[in-house]
């Protein structure tokens, strides 16, 4: 037993070792009451169109008929942002650290305040807290959120067959 009253394993040894500075979201994505259902990662043939286990998750919203606020989940900087005229829609490239990024996307707007950062002096850096506001999801546009962790290579299945990306998801 420990000073702390706790109990103590001698012959277990755990090493834990995290680089990134262990990444807390403490912020929803969207607001939990806008949240119907999730598909979560590894998810197979997710919205009828992967073949292969998904390296991202899907918020489905109660209701398609209204804006959903789509948020930071912790403070991280902004790194760029793409929109993709076909589908109408914007996805943000988030940065915690060197190590650990996330994106969301789907979005249908983005904050002005977004679209100012990413393209002023904060360029590739736009800083934004836990809760920021970041733009909306609307009508079919159902967010989206993947993240990636370079200290963390899965060697699943046959990794030969999965992007570079995926292999850190």
């Amino acid at each position: 037993v420990s000073d702390d009253n706790e109990t103590v394993r001698e012959d277990i040894k755990i090493t834990v070792s995290y680089n990134i500075g262990t990444p807390i979201f403490t912020y929803s994505i969207v607001d939990e009451a806008d949240i119907d259902s999730i598909t979560p990662l590894g998810a197979i043939n997710a919205g009828g169109d992967h073949i292969f286990p998904t390296d991202h998750m899907y918020f489905y919203m109660t209701s398609t008929n209204t804006d959903h606020n789509i948020y930071a989940l912790c403070a991280v900087k902004i790194t760029n942002t793409q929109y993709n005229p076909g589908a109408s829609e914007y996805t943000v490239h988030i940065k915690y650290s060197d190590n650990f990024s996330y994106y969301i996307g789907h979005m249908a707007s983005l904050e002005q305040d977004i679209i100012d950062g990413i393209t002023g002096e904060n360029s590739g850096a736009f800083p934004v807290q836990a809760g920021h506001k970041l733009g909306i999801s609307t009508g079919n546009l159902q967010p989206e959120m993947g993240a990636k962790n370079t200290e963390l290579t899965l060697d699943f299945i046959n990794p030969s067959k999965y992007s570079d990306l995926t292999r850190w998801c």
